[in-house]
């Protein structure tokens, strides 16, 4: 039986770039660094790789494993849209939005939304939730959301 989600993954280009924003943006830290090759990487993943790198990061209790597979695959097309059917994105909690939104504009992060945004007080479920998606160096859709009863 399932019984909770261990962990979400990303797949990276660049290990070093993506799990030091990570780090310095956000103050995960990294738990597991690892390489996986050969015969045991391709029946992982079930097709061919020349290696796999496996970098776990921790914040609190939520972990973000990060694969960057050698060769690479393809990028997140220029025009990804949240309502694409592949979209996913990770949403990071925060206590104090115009904080971090001023830190992300500071460390030069893509943001998508036209700054953080208030949901509606008639929303059945997240009403009064402060929201902002931006994307990390490598374009992964990100979401900062706040929530009401997290107010600093």
């Amino acid at each position: 039986m399932i019984t909770a989600l261990s962990h979400t993954g990303l797949v990276v280009k660049d290990m070093d770039k993506i799990a030091g924003f990570y780090k310095e943006v956000f103050g995960f830290k990294v738990v597991l660094d690892t390489q996986v090759k050969g015969k045991e990487a391709d029946d992982i993943v079930n097709f061919h790789v020349e290696s796999e790198r496996i970098v776990l990061m921790q914040l609190g209790k939520t972990q973000i494993e990060m694969i960057e597979y050698k060769p690479a695959g393809k990028k997140y097309p220029k025009d990804y849209r949240s309502n694409d059917l592949f979209g996913v994105h990770l949403a990071l909690q925060t206590d104090n939005m115009e904080k971090d939104y001023a830190l992300l504009q500071e460390k030069g992060v893509a943001i998508i939304s036209k700054g953080p945004q208030t949901i509606p007080e008639n929303h059945p479920l997240f009403a009064g939730t402060k929201v902002l998606y931006f994307q990390d160096p490598e374009g992964h859709p990100l979401e900062l959301i706040q929530m009401p009863y997290t107010e600093s």
